[in-house]
């Protein structure tokens, strides 16, 4: 089942929404549910950055130098030539949603945009789409694996 990823978070408060007279609008970016379970083999390994739209407006550009690298230890890295950045990655499951937690000390972008927690949203054994819903700033990102 595939749910508008935004209304998830604008209806989580459906009571409030109702006794205050606001309703929840429609959102175009979609999740999948649980049915999707993302485990450690799922993300272990090299990946390279298919696509990054961000509220909307595609930056593929701006990452699609980097190699995105989950080793087995829980270490994330970050990869841009000559740089690397290191961080950590987890996976938890939230609600019905499975999370991908990474945490990075970089705030300098574009490093900065994946330190974030993750809903997971499809995979295959090749590719994973990851979604930021804060709700300010929507994220999409699609990982094909090198």
């Amino acid at each position: 089942m595939k749910l508008p990823f935004k209304n998830i978070l604008a209806c989580s408060l459906t009571a409030a929404s109702v006794l205050s007279g606001l309703s929840c609008e429609k959102k175009d970016h979609t999740v999948t549910n649980n049915q999707v379970v993302l485990i450690s083999n799922d993300v272990i390994g090299k990946w390279s950055i298919y696509s990054f739209v961000d509220s909307g407006v595609d930056k593929s550009a701006s990452v699609s130098a980097l190699t995105l690298q989950f080793n087995s230890t829980g270490e994330f890295l970050i990869i841009n030539n000559d740089t690397t950045i290191y961080g950590n990655w987890q996976i938890f499951s939230q609600d019905a949603w499975d999370e991908l937690k990474v945490t990075i000390p970089s705030m300098q972008m574009p490093y900065s945009i994946f330190n974030n927690n993750w809903l997971v949203g499809e995979k295959t054994n090749v590719a994973l789409t990851l979604y930021d819903v804060t709700i300010n700033s929507p994220a999409t990102l699609y990982l094909q694996r090198i």
